[in-house]
């Protein structure tokens, strides 16, 4: 009668269960179960998951944590180039409020009269709209 699986011993340290001299049964390799546990946190991380199709031998894990690393970078920079240009935009905002209050003071410490006062916030807010709060100078 023949057994339903192959079983050897052998001495092969990268198979687990040999560190001792034991014998293995098969089973991955270490290499293999590193790669295995890297596309399997890459995986968890990156919010892809675990869907219907993935990778089964290692070449394919390793092409896809690079590909999950590689997307993961671009929507770090995608992610960042936005962030910044909605800060630039209340950056302007926050120096024309603050602008525009200096110029309030201004009026109201040196007494301005109204009209003059009217005068100077329409300059500076034409101003301000031509050059985007930019110094022509």
């Amino acid at each position: 009668m023949k057994a339903p699986f192959n079983f050897q011993c052998s001495v092969d340290e990268d198979r687990p269960g040999n560190a001792s001299g034991g014998c293995s049964e098969g089973g991955p390799t270490k290499s293999s179960r590193y790669i295995t546990a890297l596309y399997y946190t890459c995986s968890s991380l990156t919010s892809i998951g675990f869907g219907n199709v993935s990778a089964n031998t290692d070449h394919e894990k390793i092409f896809s944590i690079c590909i999950m690393l590689i997307g993961a970078l671009m929507h770090a920079a995608v992610f960042g180039n936005v962030t910044a240009l909605i800060q630039k935009m209340y950056a302007r905002r926050a120096a024309y409020t603050a602008k525009t209050q200096e110029l309030k003071d201004f009026t109201r410490t040196h007494h301005i009269p109204k009209h003059l006062k009217r005068r100077m916030q329409e300059f500076f807010q034409a101003m301000w709209s031509i050059n985007r709060g930019i110094n022509p100078n």
